[in-house]
């Protein structure tokens, strides 16, 4: 790969913030909702650098360290919620880091092509959180694949519940074609809402311009700590989302 190649591949755009406070690219985190802000806002130590990998963006970085999987799962951000930046919606994620049925993750497929170089995607002294947690017999995530620290190959399960400075959360966008629009969904139709800070699914019932009413066999993911925007009726199997809180819909069912 030549070394041109490298450096013209990072894209620099977006930036990290917690409950929409703008934070350096590489900080630790506290409490709040985990996501993403336009460029304008970014400063030179808050602005995110990206390399193009697969159709998709991967952060050169961990930008958050001293955050557990289970709190980025708790906020779709393993398998993946959307998020506004520059105006463009994307699904942010977790990289897969292992290799079921001898397949390569996705882990192992960037550090090949980048030729393993630490200064294009700074794999040293810092974990990377894999996107897939094992079970424990209750059926409930129990650890995690992180990659990276020693050498970029270098593998290490942790508890989901595990937060220090050594390991973080390196964010992939894919870019999402535009959102479904709730006045033209047929009622019954699946639909997932991306919140910005979680995801629910569920049946589309009914749309006004200040909620969303989805139906069936529901499920949801937020920041526990987050005001909710969510109003459950449990009796009728019915949940209303404020409107305003809802940044993209998309057809289906998300496996978070």
């Amino acid at each position: 790969m030549p070394l041109s190649y490298d450096l013209d591949s990072v894209q620099k755009f977006g930036c990290l913030t917690i409950d929409g406070q703008v934070y350096p690219k590489a900080s630790e985190y506290g409490t709040g909702v985990i996501s993403f802000g336009n460029t304008d806002q970014a400063s030179e130590e808050s602005l995110l650098s990206w390399l193009p990998f697969e159709g998709k963006w991967v952060s050169n970085q961990v930008n958050l360290t001293s955050v557990s999987w289970k709190q980025l799962h708790k906020q779709a951000l393993c398998t993946g919620r959307a998020v506004i930046i520059d105006g463009k919606p994307y699904r942010c994620r977790s990289l897969t880091t292992e290799s079921p049925d001898g397949k390569s993750s996705e882990w192992d497929r960037l550090i090949h092509l980048y030729q393993n170089r630490d200064y294009i995607f700074h794999w040293r002294v810092t974990y990377t959180w894999g996107q897939e947690a094992s079970l424990n017999t209750a059926k409930e995530p129990e650890f995690v694949t992180a990659r990276g620290w020693k050498t970029p190959e270098h593998t290490k399960r942790f508890e989901v519940w595990k937060r220090t400075p050594g390991i973080g959360f390196r964010p992939v966008l894919e870019l999402l074609g535009p959102s479904l629009v709730p006045e033209k969904l047929s009622c019954g139709a699946w639909v997932t809402l991306h919140l910005n800070n979680g995801t629910v699914s569920g049946k589309f019932y009914s749309a006004t311009p200040y909620d969303i009413v989805l139906s069936g066999r529901l499920k949801w993911k937020k920041a526990d700590h987050f005001i909710p925007r969510l109003s459950v009726d449990y009796e009728n199997g019915f949940i209303t989302v404020d409107r305003s809180a809802v940044c993209y819909i998309q057809r289906g069912w998300t496996p978070n």
